[in-house]
């Protein structure tokens, strides 16, 4: 059985001010996953990539950067 272990911080994604300027800093709003959680369900002779780190972590000024960057090139 897995149990999961969570603290909620609620945040708008409205990170961006009218000159474009990212308002958040690196490592302000980030996200924990547990890889057994990431790949729960996954068949039993599935292993996990060495690559992924445990736990995963996202960043979400990073999301938000590659988002801003992704939308200037379209």
């Amino acid at each position: 059985m897995i149990f999961f272990s969570y603290t909620l911080k609620e945040f708008e994604f409205k990170t961006i001010d009218d000159n474009n300027k990212i308002l958040i800093q690196p490592q302000q709003y980030t996200i924990s996953i547990n890889t057994k959680c990431l790949f729960h369900g996954m068949p039993s002779d599935f292993h996990i990539p060495a690559s992924i780190s445990n736990p995963l972590v996202i960043n979400f000024y990073d999301v938000l950067y590659d988002m801003e960057e992704e939308l200037r090139i379209s």
